[in-house]
């Protein structure tokens, strides 16, 4: 049955679109810039950010850019945007395919179902480079098996919400993007050597309502209009004007 499903009944088949796909290559794209090692020992940041689409950036609702610093921050770097979603759980397979490039399945939870896994992942690679590592994400650490996964890796620094004051700004329950970065700001300015930090945020989660958020007004000030005020779409764009304010505060 698996040969009937499958695009290549034969390796050869697959060797011979393969080779014509090499050739296409040499031909085409044979001109490559050398870019080995030419961030050798230079600090890394990964920012995940909840929920947040690519066809808000560089967009604008009545008069008004959604995602003013991204777009700041994308037009002064690189944009990779050929990406495509292709899985049931999104938030926390995403950390898992940046962790150790293991693809998301099709019907279940790999965060989950290969917890327990070891790899050649990011943060041992980053430590065989003497690299300081650190994870921070404002919930819970039981939440989605997370201290369970993190744990068995190479982490220096595994900060989640019980390393917050009890009284610091949370939004959906967790701790408001702009509180973590601030948080990982202090953090990074105790570091005495090269880092890798990896930041998971979650204020711009679904049902994107921003519960607990203080000061609404001066964080977000996108206005969606009246045909969106209250909406779930027009709650999406706040949220994600709100994740756009925090990523400011951060850079």
């Amino acid at each position: 049955n698996m040969k009937k499903n499958v695009k290549y009944k034969t390796k050869n088949a697959m060797f011979s679109d393969y080779n014509d796909l090499m050739q296409k290559y040499n031909d085409n794209y044979n001109m490559q810039y050398d870019f080995n090692e030419i961030a050798k020992d230079k600090n890394v940041i990964i920012v995940q950010l909840e929920s947040v689409q690519n066809f808000v950036v560089n967009r604008t609702i009545n008069g008004q850019e959604i995602t003013p610093n991204l777009n700041k921050f994308i037009n002064e770097n690189i944009e990779f945007s050929n990406m495509q979603n292709q899985s049931y759980s999104s938030t926390a397979d995403s950390e898992y395919a940046v962790m150790n490039s293991i693809y998301p399945l099709e019907n279940g939870m790999s965060f989950a179902q290969y917890s327990s896994n070891d790899y050649d992942d990011i943060y041992k690679n980053f430590k065989n480079e003497n690299y300081i590592t650190t994870y921070i994400h404002g919930n819970e650490g039981d939440f989605w098996n997370r201290k369970s996964v993190y744990s068995r890796l190479n982490i220096d620094n595994l900060i989640f919400d019980n390393i917050f004051d009890k009284n610091v700004e949370r939004i959906n329950e967790y701790v408001s993007d702009e509180a973590m970065y601030r948080k990982i700001v202090e953090e990074i300015k105790n570091y005495n050597d090269k880092f890798f930090v990896n930041i998971v945020s979650a204020s711009s989660h679904i049902a994107f309502d921003l519960p607990g958020i203080e000061n609404k007004e001066e964080k977000v000030k996108l206005d969606v209009g009246e045909k969106y005020k209250n909406m779930f779409f027009g709650n999406y764009l706040e949220a994600v004007n709100y994740a756009d304010y925090a990523f400011g505060i951060l850079i």
